[in-house]
This record gives C-alpha cells, structure tokens and sequence, in this order.
C-alpha cells in the first residue's frame, strides 16, 4: 500500500492553510480533502468585506480570502480532493475515505491534520408552536441562501441574537430588499463588541429588543407573527410587556459545535472549556503521535485570519514531526 507523508482532512482556510505551511516546510507529498465540491468552507458564504488584515496585510471579502489560498495552493501543487468524506481513522493512521470517482479507499499516512471545522447547532432558545412552519431558520442558513444561492428567507424578518454574525447577516438582508423588524436579546445589552458592527445598527436604523425574548411563533403554513416577551429580573414579561410583531421569517443565532466525529475513533475526551477544545490537541500528543488539530474544530468561534495563521503553524508541526520520524 502506497504511504503519504500528510493527510488533512477538511479544506477550509485553515485546512488550505496548514496544507500550504506544510509544504513550505518540505512536505511534498501531501493530500488535502474537503466533503464539499469546493474549497474554503463556511468563509465562501462571507461576501463582507472584513478579511485578510492580519494574514494577507490587506482588507478583502471572505470569498477574495479563500481565492488568494486556493491560489497558493495551487502554486504549490498540493494535491486535494473535492466531493470526498473521510469515514475512519484507526490508531495507525490508516484513513477510510469515499468519494463518486474512487468509492471507497484505504490509504496509509505518516502523519495527519484534522480540520474538520464547526457546523450550528440548535439549542432551543425558542418556542415554536408548529414545527412544520416554514421560515425559520438559523443565520448561518440564512448566510448561505442569501450569499451562494440568491435567495432572500423572508421579505420581514426578525433575527435572535445581537451577535456579529447576525448584525451582518441583518445588514445584508437589508441590503437585498428584506426588512429587519428586529434583533432580539435576551440580555440587557448588545452582545457584539466589536465597533464596526455594532456600527451598522445605527447605520440601517435596525430596532433591538433588549432584554427579550420570542413566547410564540405562530403563522399557518408560514411564519405569520410572534409574541415577543420583555424580561423584568429575569421574568418573563406578561400584559403590555408583550409584543406581536408581523412577520414571515425568524433567524436564529445558534451555537457553533466543532465536527468531532472522527475523533472518537481515536479514544479522545471531549468537553468544552469556556468554547475552547484545547485540551484534545494534548491528547493527541500524547496518545497518537503525528495526528494534529487546527481551526475553528478547537476554536468554533475564532475569526478566519487566525485560524489561517494557526493552521499554517500546525502545517509546519507536521513537517518538524515527518522530519524528526522519517528524514533525520
């Protein structure tokens, strides 16, 4: 059975990142694969204009972003496979994937970085009354609709949460011809620190309902109207604490849960330290030497240019360990 010196698994930027650190440190023959038909993840959904300062010296789109890394990728003639889904890993880095070309494969690697980055989760911050209505969606859904597929989710939408992630996704639903008819927060101040963000409420006028919460969400086949309820020390509100608002389309801003699956062949804990899995990428040193992590899988929440600069150092922990195991 042919032996590849790395595999890494996931071709988000921080996967890109750590194949291009890699390779630059002398790895040649490496393999990067990505379960989706295209490179660059979740940041493809991001057409803002907020990347690439720390890592490129230079402001551009998510999508920009994710080109330049391609461009690099590609410069460097590292290998990588699209439409392809790892299904194991055993203790001797022997890796099981599947892709509509191949079916399903066997191959030996010296050493592996799993990149397999975050999805949402749901963690049932509302009451919805019917679930087979139509129009609720999380933001990152949203996101995507909007930004890859040309679809707005709703013309009066209503966005749970004060995050950065849904101030954006409001600005751009504002700017596609939909109408914002609230953020609501169930604390008693906008969650979001970041200034630029916080900015764009002013700047498109979007009402926010602090210290609040949704009672209801009511509609027939659509989302219709939802009950809104104003907290008092923690108390759901009731009377004219509670208000109906109109509209068809409710975003939820929802956990970001890293994909750990391929982890649990590997006999690894996982719990979560203030949102911050740290403490598999010890383990991992010590349990399964050359099996590496990177990106937002230890990091859910981390920001694109960091988890590129973290995948690039870890692309070259891979390379200090093929060259202390196998060159010297």
């Amino acid at each position: 059975m042919e032996v590849i010196d790395l595999l890494i698994i996931g071709g988000g930027v921080s996967g890109m990142a750590a194949a291009i650190g890699a390779k630059q440190a002398g790895v040649n023959n490496v393999m990067l694969i990505e379960r989706e038909d295209y490179l660059g993840g979740v940041v493809n959904q991001c057409i803002h204009n907020d990347f690439g300062e720390k890592f490129f010296g230079a402001c551009m789109t998510g999508t920009e972003y994710v080109q330049n890394l391609i461009n690099d990728i590609n410069a460097l003639k590292i290998n990588y496979k699209l439409n392809t889904m790892v299904l194991n890993i055993d203790e001797n880095k022997l890796v099981t994937y599947v892709n509509p070309n191949e079916g399903i494969v066997k191959k030996q690697f010296k050493s592996i970085i799993i990149s397999t980055g975050s999805r949402e989760m749901y963690t049932g911050n509302m009451n919805i009354v019917n679930n087979k209505l139509t129009g609720v969606y999380t933001i990152g859904t949203a996101q995507r609709l909007v930004n890859l597929h040309g679809y707005l989710p709703g013309k009066k939408v209503v966005i749970v949460g004060t995050s950065e992630r849904s101030i954006i996704i409001a600005r751009r639903l504002i700017l596609e011809g939909a109408e914002v008819k609230a953020l609501i927060e169930e604390k008693s101040e906008i969650v979001c620190d970041r200034e630029a963000a916080v900015n764009i409420i002013e700047e498109f006028d979007i009402p926010v309902k602090l210290s609040s919460i949704i009672l209801e969400v009511n509609g027939g086949e659509r989302v219709e109207n939802i009950k809104i309820g104003r907290l008092r020390n923690g108390i759901k509100g009731t009377g004219d604490d509670v208000e109906t608002v109109d509209c068809d389309c409710v975003l939820l801003t929802v956990d970001l849960i890293p994909e750990m699956d391929l982890l649990k062949s590997l006999a690894i804990k996982i719990s979560n330290k203030n949102g911050i899995y740290t403490e598999i990428s010890e383990q991992l040193d010590n349990l399964h030497q050359g099996i590496f992590v990177s990106g937002s899988i230890i990091h859910p929440c981390a920001y694109a240019d960091d988890v590129t600069i973290e995948g690039l150092k870890v692309g070259k922990r891979a390379a200090d360990y093929l060259y202390s195991k196998e060159y010297r």
